[in-house]
């Protein structure tokens, strides 16, 4: 699947509903909280977020409005719309000191894992184990793995990940996932590539 500038429907029902969500929502709640410990209003219609990429020349902007409405009446969105609109690449800059950052940054990171071992399975069936997955499932399960141990690169089965240029291999071993490699918009690129396979 190819990352492309457009604009998302996830209809309810689909693979990417729930995580996407989970990972929308959590960051709209961390948001709200911290506006209100702030005594500030929280005004979802007036903007909404962006989410840059570090692996791609994109980002991913989306309005909170939508879920939030659902969410004031106790129901669930239809559907979840958001753009994918060109951006330069931005090194992740999160203060791994900042709670709000640390709450919503683990919510995409859980997010993803889950994910990623709702489709493990199936990824092993049609490619025949994993070091027959393509360099891009390949990332993604490194990135797995990663967060899931330590939250750190440990390679020992010597296989390499590579999705749009950004390599990850045993030379890597030893970096922080978190505010270091990846950002929130990645977890939902490599969510929507894993979906696609």
């Amino acid at each position: 699947m190819n990352i492309v500038p457009t604009t998302y429907s996830i209809v309810r029902g689909s693979d990417l509903y729930l995580p996407l969500l989970k990972g929308f929502g959590g960051l709209i709640a961390v948001t709200y909280v911290k506006n209100y410990l702030n005594q500030r209003v929280f005004n979802p219609q007036l903007g909404g977020f962006t989410l840059c990429s570090a692996v791609f020349d994109y980002a991913i902007q989306f309005d909170p409005g939508q879920s939030i409405h659902n969410a004031f009446f106790n129901t669930w969105p239809d559907q979840i719309d958001f753009q994918i609109v060109q951006a330069t690449k931005t090194s992740p800059s999160f203060d791994p000191t900042n709670t709000y950052q640390q709450l919503y940054m683990g919510q995409f990171e859980n997010t993803f894992c889950m994910f990623y071992e709702s489709k493990h399975e199936n990824l092993v069936k049609k490619y025949g184990g994993k070091k027959f997955f393509p360099p891009e499932i390949q990332f993604c399960r490194i990135i797995r793995n990663g967060i899931s141990h330590s939250n750190r690169i440990n390679i020992t089965d010597g296989l390499s990940g590579n999705l749009n240029g950004f390599v990850i291999d045993e030379n890597s071993n030893g970096q922080s996932l978190t505010y270091n490699l990846v950002t929130q918009a990645d977890y939902v690129f490599m969510m929507m590539l894993l979906a696609a396979a």
